[in-house]
């Protein structure tokens, strides 16, 4: 289940991926092969495929790893709580693909070489996700450190730096897969929810298992509370349209005297409304 523990075991993993990919420079005998397996260069699409994915893992140094993994363990942990461990970790990863897509297609489009790696593009993507749900957290500017500014109004500052870098070819970053990164993060968290999840009907699920997982993988047993993060939410907010409410399933006694008979049986009801149905059959 989608639990605190969890996101920071699968945030963790990451981060130790990275630093894991990272020491495998460090083996002199391993340098040619990582240099042809993760690191993103063309033409990798008939050759070398992977590398889409395995240059997010690899940096180019100890301070570009600590950058990253420093930027990570911040807005990662944000967004992991938000959108839920396994989703997160599905996030990190597209955001990955989408950011060395982005490089790749520009350098193809320029007939321009060069070499990419590093989780910069997946970081950014965090970073954007996290300043849209939380734009009045504040961070600060590379450029202007000590000075606070809102996450909301950071996120479109540092995405102009990077068009900058784009329209004046500056070379020592790879501000393409820095802005694809970053529209990444955007379209994602603004699509609706209903574009994440399949749409779920509380009468279709049978067990608690599936309960939790249309919640976000929340612990739904009776007496039990929960914080639901913003996609739960929004699910909750679906089923409670979707089903009858509780002050129906309260005044079904009253309604059977009434005449008017109580409305069919979903699949599954929690503990206390089952029992009432039940007790109202027999009056």
């Amino acid at each position: 289940m989608w639990r605190k523990q969890d996101t920071k075991r699968v945030l963790y993993s990451i981060i130790a991926a990275n630093v894991g990919v990272s020491l495998l420079w460090r083996i002199p005998a391993l340098q040619g092969f990582m240099l042809r397996n993760a690191v993103l260069q063309l033409p990798p699409l008939r050759t070398r495929p992977w590398t889409f994915l395995t240059s997010n893992f690899s940096h180019a140094g100890t301070l570009h790893l600590a950058v990253n993994m420093l930027a990570l363990s911040s807005f990662g942990s944000v967004v992991a709580e938000d959108f839920g461990a396994y989703h997160f970790a599905a996030f990190y990863l597209s955001a990955g693909l989408a950011s060395s897509m982005t490089a790749y297609l520009a350098r193809l489009r320029r007939g321009s070489g060069g070499r990419s790696l590093g989780a910069s593009g997946a970081v950014y993507a965090c970073f954007a996700a996290t300043a849209l749900m939380h734009p009045d957290a504040q961070g600060a500017f590379i450029f202007l450190p000590g000075i606070p500014i809102r996450l909301g109004d950071l996120l479109p500052l540092l995405m102009c730096f990077d068009a900058a870098g784009v329209l004046l070819g500056w070379r020592y970053l790879d501000h393409f897969g820095h802005l694809g990164g970053a529209l990444f993060g955007i379209f994602y968290t603004k699509m609706p929810s209903d574009d994440y999840f399949p749409s779920f009907d509380l009468r279709d699920l049978s067990t608690v298992e599936e309960l939790e997982w249309a919640t976000g993988g929340l612990d739904v047993t009776a007496g039990k509370e929960v914080e639901l993060n913003v996609f739960s939410r929004d699910r909750l907010e679906d089923l409670k349209a979707q089903v009858a409410s509780v002050s129906a399933v309260e005044s079904w006694p009253e309604r059977l005297q009434k005449g008017t008979p109580p409305p069919p049986l979903p699949q599954y009801m929690p503990p206390s409304a089952m029992e009432e149905y039940m007790a109202s059959s027999f009056l």
